[in-house]
């Protein structure tokens, strides 16, 4: 005897199988989409770097343009004299590398005092005395050597870093240092 099957209950999707494709699609888009947002996170970071590191570069070519110290005091701290006027408008005033020690700037300006960018971007400067002989090490007085260092963030986030030297005796400048 041949008994038939009745097929008709198999065609179409059952619930079940309709609910178990809508999971499957729903975590394929969800990881997607989580990829292009991870993608488009480092590219915008990327672009960051690089502009933080034109800010960082263009701040520190303006420090070791000064001179290696006000000629007319003498080398008793680093950091900004009485006279000068660091903490308004005109702190590009300033005349000598070391007045730049403990500077900070949030949002930064450019030398007309705009703002740059966003107005999310800030910055810090520290200066010392390193040691001639072995710039790496930091010294506690006057040694004729003078390491700048400049951070560049954007919010919270350090962007870019950059350092020089400036030497008394030849009160020239050694770009490209390591921070």
């Amino acid at each position: 005897m041949n008994a038939r099957r009745d097929n008709s209950s198999r065609r179409g999707f059952t619930l079940i199988e309709a609910a178990l494709s809508l999971v499957i699609v729903s975590v394929v888009a969800v990881a997607g989409l989580n990829a292009v947002s991870v993608a488009r996170k480092s590219r915008t970071h990327a672009t960051e770097e690089v502009q933080g590191r034109m800010y960082a570069d263009g701040l520190l070519a303006e420090i070791v343009a000064k001179r290696y110290r006000d000629a007319a005091l003498p080398a008793s701290a680093l950091g900004p004299e009485a006279t000068d006027d660091i903490g308004s408008a005109a702190w590009r005033t300033v005349d000598d590398v070391d007045d730049y020690n403990g500077f900070a700037m949030s949002p930064m300006t450019d030398e007309g005092g705009n703002t740059l960018s966003s107005g999310s971007w800030g910055c810090n400067v520290t200066v010392e005395w390193v040691a001639a002989s072995n710039p790496g090490n930091v010294s506690a007085t006057e040694s004729g050597v003078k390491r700048i260092r400049v951070a560049v963030y954007k919010g919270n986030r350090v962007v870019a870093r950059a350092a020089a030297l400036r030497t008394l005796g030849t009160d020239t400048a050694m770009m490209g240092v390591t921070p």
